[in-house]
């Protein structure tokens, strides 16, 4: 029987601060979420007229969608034309 993989983090330190250390990390990846839908909604919105919430719904429910669709690879290959666009900039 195998014993179960433990992570750096894991042997280091006790659970409250590994419990600590995971909700930051999902706190962190949440906001960094919202900020990148939330930016491109505000310029939408503006440019377009559009009501802001419907524009910050609709590109969550954009961005499900192609993830659920594509998965990975598409998750992948956004990620490429970004760096790219960040780099040429």
């Amino acid at each position: 029987m195998s014993t179960p993989r433990t992570s750096f983090f894991g042997k280091r330190f006790d659970s409250k601060t590994r419990l600590l250390g995971a909700g930051l990390f999902l706190l962190q990846r949440g906001l960094g979420a919202g900020i990148t839908i939330y930016a491109p909604a505000i310029v939408l919105s503006t440019v377009f007229g559009w009501r802001l919430d419907l524009t910050i719904i609709s590109s969550g429910l954009v961005v499900i969608g192609y993830t659920v669709a594509g998965g990975s690879d598409a998750v992948s290959l956004t990620q490429k034309y970004q760096i790219s666009v960040i780099s040429s900039g």
